[in-house]
């Protein structure tokens, strides 16, 4: 499971300067804490890779409270990108991803 942004922030890989930290709000973690475990698996790897980039099926979001949000499966990560740090707001099923 992953940890909460600025209490322990992901490691950074000293091969790359490009790679970003990933940092998760409380939200995001509750969120994690409700997916069956399948699913949090699933979505933890297509978090992970945004440590290269914004790769993936990723979309900027306009008028929402993130500012992109990746889709996996019936779910949908929202999160906002510095370029330098990604911030995982809320991993929620899509239905209610827009409310």
């Amino acid at each position: 499971m992953p940890q909460q942004a600025g209490l322990a922030p992901a490691a950074s890989d000293a091969k790359s300067d490009r790679r970003v930290e990933i940092e998760y709000t409380a939200s995001a973690l509750a969120d994690f804490r409700r997916l069956p475990p399948r699913f949090s698996d699933q979505i933890t790897r297509k978090i992970e890779r945004l440590r290269g980039g914004l790769v993936g099926d990723v979309k900027a979001l306009n008028n929402a409270e993130a500012g992109y949000r990746l889709r996996s499966g019936d779910f949908r990560v929202l999160f906002d990108s510095d370029g330098k740090t990604v911030v995982i707001r809320r991993v929620l099923n899509r239905r209610d991803a827009y409310r």
